[in-house]
């Protein structure tokens, strides 16, 4: 298996000491883009499998991709960009834009200071700042 099953996940940079926050969505009023930043929130996003390895993701029906480098997520944007989730080292999977370029671009978190924005950039050498852990959110109530 490539990556994670389909399911509700709290994504978070697997350079942290785990469990630890992970990324997230501001909350901005008036808007139909939200950039994604880490968060020390707990925030849940939805990773649907649709082929293998291939992903969309979603947040309270939000679809992301990538807007110029910067990773957001877009109301009334169906289907959302695809990603490609590949296992990286046991349970740290790095996630990749599903494109024909190569190098393709990877979600890249630089500081886990709160609000740091997650970009879309070239893989560097797969630094720990470009690997992620996907934990199984609570179930909802």
């Amino acid at each position: 298996m490539s990556g994670p099953a389909s399911g509700r996940y709290i994504i978070s940079p697997a350079f942290l000491k785990q469990p630890s926050p992970g990324v997230g969505t501001q909350p901005l009023v008036g808007t139909s883009v939200k950039p994604v930043v880490f968060d020390p929130e707990l925030q849940v996003w939805t990773v649907d499998q649709f082929e293998p390895g291939k992903y969309r993701i979603t947040q309270d029906g939000w679809f992301n991709e990538d807007d110029g480098g910067i990773l957001v997520v877009k109301a009334d944007t169906p289907p959302g960009q695809v990603w490609l989730i590949r296992l990286f080292a046991e349970n740290i999977y790095v996630i990749e834009q599903d494109s024909p370029l190569i190098p393709k671009l990877v979600w890249t978190l630089n500081s886990p200071q709160p609000e740091s924005r997650v970009t879309v950039r070239p893989p560097e050498e797969l630094f720990p700042f470009q690997q992620w852990v996907f934990r199984l959110a609570p179930p909802q109530e």
